[in-house]
């Protein structure tokens, strides 16, 4: 039995395929200014086709001044199967290069959020989480964000994708703070820390 809802979106594919990735590109196209690379897509039937993509964004600036961001990306192709970009939406945390703000994101998720990622998760039942990437931010200890690709264990499960806002105070153990599921077609809240 189907998840989905008729007319609703299909569960993140984390797999592109390759009419996915084409669609992308096509609708990316004449984008200047920020290179962007998909991570997970999912659709929508209409009269045609809406694709709703979480993609990296990586400013074409100097290095110094570089803060990849997470972006959810709508695309509208038509039933003469002519692409449309309708909408680029920063989704939070959004990287600032401030004191205490959250540093740009990192995909794949880096070597040392890895570990704190797997300690907080550590005994965690019901849904498996896999870290694709991770933003941070020092405040008191640390705070971590990542994007992961979700998945419930239970037969024929539908995948998708969260944003696990961790705490890592000094000297104590990481721990979950919140969990935000990311749904295609909706704006996707801050995480609280």
């Amino acid at each position: 039995m189907s998840q989905e809802l008729i007319g609703g979106y299909s569960a993140w594919n984390f797999d592109l395929d390759a009419t996915a990735k084409n669609v992308f590109e096509q609708a990316l196209e004449d984008i200047i200014g920020v290179d962007y690379a998909p991570i997970a897509s999912s659709t929508q039937v209409v009269n045609g086709t809406n694709y709703c993509f979480l993609a990296s964004g990586t400013p074409v600036v100097l290095e110094e001044h570089r803060r990849v961001f997470l972006a959810k990306i709508f695309v509208y192709v038509d039933p003469n199967n002519d692409v449309h970009l309708i909408d680029i939406q920063q989704v939070a945390p959004i990287p600032r290069g401030l004191m205490g703000g959250w540093t740009s994101w990192s995909f794949p998720a880096s070597a040392d959020a890895m570990q704190v990622f797997d300690k907080a998760l550590d005994g965690w039942r019901g849904v498996e989480y896999k870290a694709v990437g991770n933003t941070s931010r020092v405040i008191a200890g640390a705070v971590y964000c990542f994007l992961t690709k979700a998945t419930p264990v239970y037969p024929n499960a539908k995948t998708g994708a969260s944003l696990v806002t961790i705490v890592a105070p000094l000297n104590e153990s990481p721990h979950i703070e919140s969990i935000t599921k990311v749904m295609p077609g909706q704006a996707v809240a801050a995480p609280v820390a």
